[in-house]
């Protein structure tokens, strides 16, 4: 009968032994071997079954919800998916949605065109100033939780770019000016009819943009600096560059996705479908 063995999940020096045959059992009901007698077993035929040794901190799961059924996901193929659509996402949002809505959100909150472009750079000025601190501790804490906590402050941030369009009113041409009589019309010489009058009571939330920029450029920090190092040190040597290149290229997909859509959406007016602009 072959031994069982006791080895780390992806120990480069079982790289011959099919990860689908391991048992993933709790520390204190694992049978303990020496090296010796791991490498032992594999002269004299191979290892049998893999047990991989586990305590509560390294299951897979939620706070203490990590059911036996789930921990087939503790694997370097699930986490490549995973962080591939976690960074097309986040340049669909960032460098897709964002800069195509960006035009229509100044018009529609009265923001100059210099508001409008701190909106955009408030995300690059975030990961900037977040990017050497999430790469310092984060090699020395847990980086799925920290990679986790990034994506649900990205959706914090997106929550947050959406809410001026539920909070305020529907959308009115008169509104932009205190007498719609004073709206610029065609064949009629009048200067002070035609002032450029904004109504400056939404200019405010340009810093409810601000924060969820702020947001985006924090959540998405360890995507490109812990994620990348996760797949380095979880990877075996000749695959790090695979992955990583899949990665990247799901990366530069998010933001074509984003465009294409977005542009889509600047189709639909404002308040659709409450409001049909054609009416």
């Amino acid at each position: 009968m072959k031994p069982v063995a006791v080895v780390p999940e992806w120990a480069p020096c079982f790289d011959n032994i099919d990860s689908m045959k391991a048992v993933i059992v709790p520390k204190n009901d694992a049978k303990v071997e020496t090296n010796e007698e791991i490498e032992r077993s594999k002269l004299n035929g191979g290892v049998e079954n893999l047990v991989i040794p586990v305590g509560e901190d390294d299951l897979y799961g939620w706070g203490r919800f990590c059911p036996w059924w789930l921990q087939w996901l503790r694997s370097p193929k699930c986490f490549l998916f995973c962080i591939c659509w976690a960074g097309a996402i986040q340049g669909m949002i960032v460098n897709g949605f964002v800069n195509v809505v960006i035009t229509t959100v100044e018009k529609r909150f009265s923001l100059t065109s210099a508001e409008a472009g701190l909106i955009a750079s408030c995300y690059d000025v975030a990961a900037v100033l977040i990017v050497l601190p999430i790469s310092y501790f984060g090699a020395h804490a847990h980086k799925p939780q920290l990679l986790g906590m990034g994506m649900l402050l990205m959706g914090l941030g997106s929550f947050l770019f959406s809410l001026p369009h539920f909070t305020t009113e529907r959308y009115s041409l008169s509104s932009l000016t205190n007498d719609s009589a004073k709206l610029c019309l065609i064949d009629v010489n009048v200067t002070s009819s035609c002032l450029n009058k904004k109504d400056l009571s939404l200019n405010s939330y340009k810093y409810v943009f601000y924060l969820a920029q702020v947001l985006h450029g924090i959540g998405a920090a360890p995507l490109y600096t812990i994620g990348v190092a996760f797949i380095d040190d979880n990877v075996r040597p000749k695959l790090v560059s695979v992955y990583v290149a899949i990665y990247y290229t799901m990366a530069l997909v998010g933001p074509a996705i984003g465009y294409i859509f977005g542009g889509y959406l600047l189709e639909i007016y404002l308040d659709a479908p409450a409001v049909n602009p054609l009416e």
